[in-house]
């Protein structure tokens, strides 16, 4: 009896797990993958991230005309509800600096958008909205107009 009471013990007994082994092979595999991960997020190789493509420029002018019509679209819904335009973009949780706004008078703002040296998009909030955007979302999907 006393022996089996003693295998018992021996059995149930907790016993100290060796970790050093699985805490060095963790470490030597995660250690390389957080370094691949950083790499890839800071260089953006082209065959992870695909190559970048550049758009022709009546399309760009496109995606940029349909921008700053959707972001007057909102500058236009925050008058609505507060009854006075933005000070700036960032009141109204826009903070991109590529577009740039001015607020030229009580009924009136500018949005500007400059695509290269070259090329600049602006709009006018008296403008007629739909001849600036003119047959931008038809170019954005590819069809001629």
């Amino acid at each position: 009896m006393d022996h089996a009471v003693r295998v018992h013990q021996e059995i149930s007994e907790a016993k100290p797990i060796r970790r050093r082994g699985r805490i060095i092979a963790a470490t030597a595999v995660c250690a390389p993958l957080l370094a691949f991960s950083v790499y890839s997020m800071v260089a953006r190789p082209e065959f992870i991230w695909g190559s970048r493509s550049v758009l022709p420029p009546d399309q760009a002018d496109a995606n940029a005309r349909v921008a700053l019509f959707m972001l007057a679209q909102r500058i236009e819904g925050v008058r609505a509800q507060r009854g006075a335009y933005p000070a700036s973009l960032a009141e109204i949780g826009e903070g991109t600096s590529t577009v740039q706004y001015r607020l030229l008078a009580d009924s009136l703002f500018e949005l500007r958008l400059r695509m290269d040296a070259a090329q600049e998009v602006v709009l006018l909030s008296n403008q007629d909205l739909r001849v600036f955007l003119g047959d931008s979302p038809q170019r954005i999907q590819g069809r001629e107009p």
